[in-house]
């Protein structure tokens, strides 16, 4: 008896395994990197409103906020919908209640609040933001999409 004779079971073993453990390999890093994106996504959208609320500015003597750096008060409601599109409602709602609430600051044309009452307003802002989490069932979605598919409703879509 040979020595591959005498060894078939443990080199058939070793072949199988390898061809078992590529593709299942392959997949999970792809979806690894699938849950990858989909966080930094969402960590991209965040740091974004959180430089659009850093801009915020309120000069001495005026009656409201002032949106610095090149930033429109609409930004704030794009981040919300993208990420009502990546999937994450909670995180959604809360942007765009932030996104009232400072276009409401924005507008304000009666005598403002104190420093002190500006000061708390901006870090509840500050403090909801960077305490915004992504939706797990999202991120873990084994499925290759990192945008959700708009739903329509077919039965207005079909009166126009």
């Amino acid at each position: 008896m040979t020595w591959s004779h005498a060894h078939a079971e443990t080199l058939l073993g070793v072949v199988l395994g390898l061809l078992l453990s590529i593709p299942v390999g392959l997949y999970l890093s792809i979806y690894t990197g699938l849950i990858i994106a989909r966080l930094a996504r969402f960590e991209e959208l965040r740091y974004e409103l959180i430089r659009i609320l850093q801009s915020i500015e309120w000069p001495p003597g005026t009656q409201a906020f002032v949106l610095t750096g090149g930033f429109r008060p609409y930004d704030i409601t794009l981040i919300g919908a993208d990420l009502l599109s990546l999937g994450h409602s909670t995180a959604s709602e809360v942007v765009l209640r932030i996104d009232n609430q400072v276009t409401t600051e924005l507008n304000r044309r009666c005598d403002f609040l104190t420093s002190d009452q500006k000061q708390q307003e901006f870090t509840k802002w500050m403090h909801n933001v960077r305490t915004m989490t992504p939706t797990k069932r999202v991120i873990l979605d084994p499925r290759p999409q990192l945008y959700r598919r708009a739903k329509y409703d077919d039965k207005n879509r079909n009166e126009n």
